[in-house]
């Protein structure tokens, strides 16, 4: 799982991985209120860092790019988190991620602390499964539905609120362009837009195969868009000139990750990620833009990489 790094008794170290959905289907709504979705994920080479010790009262000191943006305290996923293990924390964030983009910066953050937490009080973390999920599981997935998949932090395939998870093997190694315009997007507010139907259950997704080589894998996503886009492109109308921006540089797919508004480029190589990314922020320099390895947490660098340096 990867992430946490000790520092001995008295606290850790832990990297939290942006996500990519490269796919988002939405089937409904269920009866809890919540969307059944089924979304293939992958990782980002950008990433917060986290320095984690134990307090007798919670704090947050945060520095980088996106730290003015953060919610407050008593609404920080991070501190919520760190409630499952009954733990007050001294938190230093060093936040790369944009907030409220649709990469999952705070679920990576919570997933983060929950990992660190669990190797510094030898417990186990709310442990993802395919099946009916245990109670640590639902408590996590309460916390935000993209928790699950973050505690992971490989490629995966996940369905029902986000709780249900399958890990993918044999992904071949996919480079993108992220690219942020100024503003956000509520996740509520796209999902209250989208009004899907009511629905019992998220139905069981339909294994991929295995992808041999980056044209199948990008033809297989190809088929598989997100249902989001178009609403979110209704609530924020400058999607379209990001969008388009993107396809100028002739990637293997442009699309909305998440709820929005980060849209990326797919690229097989880094050379061609880099150049697109250079090209979009000649043109277009007040977007936040970043060029990365996509796959698992570990290891996919790129540029803008680990760090989360914007192009």
């Amino acid at each position: 799982m990867g992430g946490a790094y000790p520092l001995g008794a008295t606290g850790a170290a832990a990297r939290a991985a942006a996500k990519v959905n490269l796919t988002l289907a939405v089937h409904g709504r269920l009866s809890d209120g919540y969307h059944a979705i089924e979304s293939l994920i992958l990782f980002a080479g950008l990433s917060d860092f986290l320095l984690i010790r134990p307090a007798s009262r919670n704090r947050l000191r945060a520095r980088g790019a996106f730290a003015e943006k953060l919610p407050r305290l008593s609404d920080n996923l991070i501190f919520r988190a760190a409630a499952f293990f009954d733990a007050k924390l001294d938190v230093h964030l060093e936040k790369h991620i944009p907030v409220a983009a649709g990469l999952g910066g705070g679920s990576a953050d919570a997933a983060a602390i929950l990992r660190a937490l669990s190797e510094m009080k030898s417990r186990p973390p709310p442990a993802p499964r395919q099946d009916a999920p245990p109670l640590s599981l639902e408590h996590a997935v309460s916390l935000g539905s993209d928790i699950p998949a973050s505690l992971l932090s490989k490629p995966l395939l996940a369905w029902g609120r986000g709780e249900k998870i399958k890990p993918l093997s044999d992904i071949p190694p996919l480079f993108a362009v992220l690219v942020k315009p100024d503003g956000s997007l509520s996740t509520g507010r796209v999902y209250q837009s989208f009004g899907a139907e009511a629905c019992r259950q998220a139905p069981p997704p339909s294994p991929p195969p295995r992808f041999s080589n980056v044209s199948d894998l990008t033809a297989w996503i190809a088929k598989r868009p997100n249902f989001l886009q178009e609403t979110a492109r209704s609530l924020f109308p400058e999607l379209s000139a990001v969008l388009t921006a993107i396809r100028e540089t002739r990637p293997l797919i442009a699309r909305m990750s998440g709820s929005g508004p980060v849209c990326f480029g797919l690229y097989a190589e880094a050379g061609l990620a880099a150049a697109a990314a250079a090209a979009i922020a000649k043109r277009h320099r007040r977007w936040w833009l970043c060029a990365t390895r996509l796959g698992g947490s570990e290891g996919a660098g790129g540029a803008g990489g680990a760090g989360g340096a914007g192009v």
